[in-house]
């Protein structure tokens, strides 16, 4: 069965490889052939703020908290004057550019990044099916081995967007704005926003903890 509808009542399901639900018409719907889902609400979560993947300049872990800069397409530790562009986090709602499932170039984009699509007909069931067309290069093998970022040191979920918890130095007040010194918050004219400190700062540890909000 190509399609299948969960918990509804009077809708149907035109699109081959979907899931949805909904009352009197579809609410949400989820693509298993593109990997899309489209809702009629919200989508909600306990957590704060958007985040996206990044991969480290040395190939190493880089601390939770720790503000980073960007070196060509990958990121290292923030120093003062550099462009603060996030702060590695463990609390994102929202997270982009996982590549959870399969290496990222494994389909075929255009010039502007879209995938280019192709029809193909589906063996068991005769039905035509509008699918992203794999890449040549991208051989069995290779996707075998491949292991989700998630589970890789080299890449971080970097706070981009919202409320993310923040290193900073002993100079910082809730109220403070706050620019990057060796990758930690620091008082300063202009910046990001301090809403609150959740730990104070250490000399042991070498920081204490804020929540900036980041934009």
């Amino acid at each position: 069965v190509s399609r299948t509808i969960l918990s509804s009542e009077s809708i149907t399901l035109e699109e081959p490889y979907t899931v949805a639900g909904g009352h009197q018409s579809i609410k949400w719907k989820l693509d298993s052939a593109g990997g899309h889902g489209t809702f009629a609400g919200a989508v909600t979560s306990s957590q704060s703020g958007y985040g996206e993947y990044f991969e480290s300049v040395t190939g190493q872990t880089i601390p939770a908290g720790t503000i980073v800069t960007v070196k060509g397409e990958k990121i290292e530790s923030a120093h003062v004057g550099d462009y603060m562009l996030g702060v590695i986090s463990e609390t994102a709602a929202f997270i982009s550019g996982a590549a959870s499932f399969g290496w990222q170039s494994r389909f075929l984009t255009n010039e502007f990044g879209g995938f280019i699509y192709e029809n193909v007909t589906d063996e068991e069931t005769g039905e035509t099916v509008r699918v992203p067309k794999q890449n040549p290069d991208c051989s069995p093998a290779l996707e075998a081995d491949y292991e989700a970022r998630a589970a890789r040191d080299e890449w971080h979920i970097v706070g981009l967007n919202g409320r993310h918890y923040v290193r900073v130095d002993g100079t910082v007040s809730p109220g403070d704005y706050i620019t990057a010194h060796n990758g930690i918050g620091t008082k300063a004219a202009e910046g990001w926003k301090v809403l609150k400190l959740t730990a104070l700062y250490s000399s042991e540890k070498g920081y204490g903890i804020a929540i900036a909000v980041i934009k």
